[in-house]
């Protein structure tokens, strides 16, 4: 076993190809991957990824106590050096898990792998805030996806923004990008769930076309079974 692990929680059902192919590389750098999986939906996921990349993979129970007890047991088993923990599935596990990590002074940091702050506040309110706060403040490491998420964890005053590391979907911007273009279009490219928003667009779209009268509006997504 390598002399450095890390334990990631809060992945549901499979490891995606991104995650087992940073898992690989960590792997050849001598620091050891070892993912603990929430049950998934059936016929939802894809474990295919997993099962390429030869990862040390657990699957966790379905009950929360069973649930706890195996993860002190990988605490235990492979005492890391830190706690990834994603927190976008079964709040109440992810908080027992921060919990008990806590207690044996193991570092957490945190992934946000979009807008679940901005999801969370619009179904939850204020339960939402509190978890937030709570994984937030024993979050040694806060890392988000998403650009946007910086001002609204300003706004609710969930954490110091100084704990936060910003990567827009963990790539780099070509500079491309930045060149004028002679389209002037809106793209909206997601899901159209409800805490999407996509409305927004069209609640914004008369300022837009008074400003840029040749503008063009695209929406590009999906909903479940669609």
């Amino acid at each position: 076993m390598s002399k450095r692990t890390v334990l990631i929680v809060g992945f549901r059902g499979g490891v995606k190809p991104g995650n087992a192919g940073l898992a690989s590389e960590l792997k050849k750098k001598g620091i050891h991957c070892v993912y603990y999986l929430f049950p998934g939906i059936p016929g939802g996921d894809n474990p295919g990824a997993q099962d390429y990349y030869s990862l040390d993979v657990v699957n966790a129970p379905v009950g929360l106590f069973a649930d706890i007890k195996q993860y002190w047991r990988l605490l235990t088993k492979y005492k890391p050096d830190h706690v990834q923990a994603v927190v976008y599935w079964r709040h109440t596990h992810i908080l027992a898990y921060f919990l008990l990590a806590g207690l044996r002074g193991i570092p957490i940091v945190t992934t946000l792998l979009g807008g679940e702050v901005l999801y969370y506040e619009t179904r939850w309110g204020l339960p939402s805030r509190v978890f937030f706060r709570i994984v937030f403040r024993m979050s040694r490491v806060i890392v988000i996806h998403e650009l946007y998420m910086q001002d609204k964890i300003k706004k609710l005053r969930l954490t110091n923004p100084d704990k936060c590391v910003f990567i827009p979907n963990a790539t780099t911007l070509p500079t491309s990008y930045n060149v004028e273009r002679p389209s002037k279009t809106v793209l909206f490219l997601n899901s159209f769930k409800g805490w999407r928003h996509p409305e927004l667009i069209i609640e914004a779209a008369p300022r837009v076309l008074k400003a840029v009268p040749e503008a063009k509006f695209v929406f590009v997504g999906f909903t479940r079974g669609k």
